[in-house]
């Protein structure tokens, strides 16, 4: 999550895919993906990822956020 938080989107995305190999049933790293591919614009894979985190976590006011985010911006 670090960084995420320093802005190191392209960074983060390594971290996120290492976690889901460790857990691949945890929303949390599927809603860092969504950020980090938010964050740099690929707003396809971000979707996909936030979907996955929402699938698994229903209750991710974040994921939420992010996706309506994206759905208004298209």
């Amino acid at each position: 999550m670090a960084y995420i938080e320093n802005g190191e989107y392209g960074k983060s995305i390594g971290e996120f895919n290492a976690l889901i190999k460790l857990n691949p049933n945890y929303y949390l790293p599927y809603e860092g993906l969504g950020k980090a591919y938010f964050e740099l614009g690929d707003y396809e894979k971000a979707e996909s990822n936030l979907r996955k985190s929402l699938k698994l976590n229903p209750s991710s006011g974040e994921s939420k956020k992010l996706l309506l985010r994206i759905e208004t911006s298209q």
